[in-house]
C-alpha cells in the first residue's frame, strides 16, 4: 500500500507540473515514462503490472470500506427507528414508569374536546389476554389500541363531549402473568377534560392547557384575560418542607385531595381587566394609560368587590367564575413542590433577604427596585417608604416601594406568574386559625367566620409571606394596596 500510495503522489506531482508547464498535456503512462529516460519497456510493463495490483487492492479495500459503512448505517437506521419507537411510547408518561411487581400504571394528560389522546398501561410484569375489551372506558371513544411490548399498551382515546372527565377500569382478575398470577388490585385511572365555551381560544402550550377570555363592555372597550388549567390532584397542603425554618401555629400540615380541574388566571386582575368590566379602577397605584394599567395589577378592593368583578365576567355562560379556594390557591402555587417557595428552599435572612423570594416576586426586599433586566418602570408617585421598615435588604432599598408589573418573575411548574408577592389575593374561605391535620377532600373552609382567607403576600410583606404555606385573615370590607385578586373559574358550573 505504501509503494502505491508514493507512486500515486509521483504521478499526481507529475501530471501538475506538466499542466501548469503551458504545454500540451500528457497521458499518466506518458508522465511515467518522461520521469525516468532510460526505463525499458520491461520496468514500464513492471510499473503498470505494481499499478494495477494496488488498484485491484484499492478497489477491494474501497469495497470491504463502503460495505462497513453501509451496514452500519443500516444499524443506525434500526437503533434510530428503535429509539424513535421507545420515546413515542414514552411521550406522554413520566420515564420510566416502572410500576411496583403485581400492579400496573396508567398515564395520559388531560384532554380536550376534539383533540385525540394517548393513554399508556404498563405492567410489572409480561402479560398475557389483553386486548381492548379488558379496559372499561368512560367518557372517550377508542380510536386506536395496540401492543408495544408484552408489558406496555397504549390507546388513542377520543374525549366525548358530554363528558367532564376520562375513567379507565380493569379488572385485575383479567390480567395473567406467564406463571398465570393476576395483578394485586384492580386499576384505575383518571383525566379531567378541560372545557372551555366562554374561551375565543383554548391550546397546548409548553406542558400546559391554556384558554384566552375576552370581554367587552357596552363602551366598547375590550380586555383578554389568560387561564391556565389546573387538573385534579393530591399534595401536602400546609408548612411540611424539609427545608422549612418559618412555618407557623396556622400552617398545620395535612393531606388535600381535589377532584376536579379547574382554569386559573395566569396572572393576578390588571386595572385595565377591573376598568373594562368594573367601569372604574380603585387601584391606590392607579394607572392613568390604558397600557400601563394593562402591566399593573388592581388592588385595594374589598372581597365583596372582587366577588363582584368575578360574577360580572362570565354572565351567559354554562361556567362558574370566582375566587380560587385556600386549598385550590395552595395547589396551584406549589405545582408539585414541596419546598418553601414554588421553586426553592427557605434561605431567610432577616426581614427582607431572599435569594429565592427575590427571582418569584416582588416584596419588601426588593418592591423598591424600578429597573429589572431589561424592563424599567416608572416609579409611582405615592409610593411608600418602607426602608426603616424592615432588615437585611435583598437590595439597596429607595425611599419607593410599591406595586409592579406583571409577569416580570419566575414561572410556577405550571407557568402562573406572580402567585408570590406583588398583591396578595383574596380566596373564597372564611379564614380558619386550624388547618387540622386530618384528610380533606374538595375543602373549601368555614360555612362563615369574621375574616376572609389572603394569600400570596405582597409588595409590601416581608420574605415569609411569600412562602407556599404563608395565610392571613383579613376583614372582607378591607380595601388595602397591598390585596387583589386572581380569577377562578370552574366548568360546566353556574353561579
Amino acid at each position: 500500500m505504501k509503494k502505491y500510495i508514493s507512486l500515486s503522489f509521483i504521478t499526481i506531482t507529475f501530471l501538475f507540473f506538466s499542466n501548469c508547464g503551458g504545454g500540451d498535456s500528457i497521458s499518466k503512462e506518458q508522465a511515467i515514462s518522461t520521469s525516468n529516460p532510460n526505463q525499458t519497456v520491461s520496468q514500464q510493463e513492471q510499473n503498470s503490472s505494481l499499478e494495477n495490483t494496488n488498484k485491484d487492492t484499492y478497489k477491494t479495500e474501497q469495497e470491504e470500506k463502503n460495505s462497513s459503512q453501509t451496514e452500519k448505517s443500516q444499524e443506525n437506521i434500526q437503533n434510530k427507528e428503535a429509539k424513535k419507537e421507545h420515546t413515542f411510547t414514552r411521550r406522554a408518561v413520566n420515564d420510566p414508569l416502572h410500576p411496583p411487581s403485581g400492579s400496573a400504571i396508567f398515564s395520559f394528560r388531560d384532554a380536550l374536546i376534539g383533540e385525540p389522546i394517548l393513554a399508556v398501561v404498563e405492567f410489572s410484569e409480561d402479560v398475557e389476554n389483553i386486548n381492548q375489551n379488558s379496559f372499561e372506558i368512560s367518557g372517550a371513544t377508542v380510536k386506536k389500541f395496540d401492543r408495544v411490548t408484552p408489558k406496555l399498551y397504549r390507546f388513542v382515546l377520543m374525549p366525548l363531549s358530554s363528558a367532564s372527565s376520562i375513567t379507565i377500569h380493569l379488572d385485575k382478575n383479567l390480567v395473567l402473568d406467564k406463571d398465570g398470577n393476576s395483578l394485586e388490585k384492580d386499576i384505575n385511572a383518571y383525566a379531567s377534560i378541560a372545557k372551555a365555551p366562554w374561551a375565543q381560544s383554548i391550546r397546548r402550550y409548553r406542558g400546559t392547557i391554556e384558554a384566552h377570555l375576552v370581554y367587552k363592555n357596552n363602551n366598547n372597550q375590550k380586555m383578554d384575560m389568560t387561564l391556565l388549567w389546573i387538573r385534579p390532584g393530591v399534595f401536602t397542603m400546609g408548612c411540611a418542607g424539609a427545608d422549612e425554618k418559618h412555618c407557623k401555629s396556622n400552617e398545620t400540615a395535612h393531606t388535600v385531595t381535589l377532584t376536579k380541574g379547574f382554569w386559573l388566571g395566569r396572572t393576578e386582575v390588571t386595572q385595565w381587566q377591573w376598568q373594562v368590566v368594573m367601569q372604574n379602577n380603585p387601584s391606590f397605584f392607579n394607572a392613568t394609560s390604558e397600557d400601563e394599567q394593562k402591566k399593573l395589577p388592581v388592588e385595594n378592593i374589598s372581597y365583596n368587590e372582587a366577588k363582584e368583578f368575578t360574577q360580572k365576567i362570565l354572565q351567559g355562560y354554562s361556567a362558574k367564575a370566582t375566587l380560587p379556594t385556600e386549598a385550590q390557591w395552595e395547589y396551584a402555587i406549589r405545582s408539585t413542590t414541596t419546598t418553601a417557595y414554588y421553586d426553592n428552599p427557605d434561605d431567610i435572612v432577616g426581614d427582607a433577604n431572599s435569594k429565592a423570594a427575590y427571582y418569584i416576586g416582588w416584596y419588601a426586599g426588593n418592591s423598591s427596585e424600578w429597573k429589572y433586566r431589561k424592563l424599567k418602570q416608572t416609579p409611582p408617585s405615592n409610593g411608600i417608604d418602607l426602608s426603616d421598615k424592615y432588615q437585611n435588604f435583598y437590595t439597596k432599598p429607595s425611599s419607593i416601594f410599591g406595586t409592579h408589573y406583571i409577569m416580570q418573575k419566575a414561572n410556577s411548574d405550571w407557568r402562573l406568574k406572580d402567585m408570590a408577592g406583588n398583591v396578595a389575593e383574596w380566596c373564597s374561605d372564611w379564614y380558619s386559625e386550624d388547618l387540622t391535620e386530618a384528610n380533606q377532600t374538595d375543602p373549601s373552609g368555614l360555612d362563615s367566620g369574621e375574616t376572609k382567607v389572603v394569600r400570596g403576600g405582597s409588595w409590601y410583606d416581608p420574605a415569609t409571606m411569600l412562602r407556599s404555606a404563608s395565610r392571613e385573615g383579613v376583614n372582607p370590607d378591607t380595601k388595602s394596596n397591598r390585596i387583589g385578586l386572581r380569577l377562578a373559574i370552574y366548568p360546566g358550573e353556574e353561579e
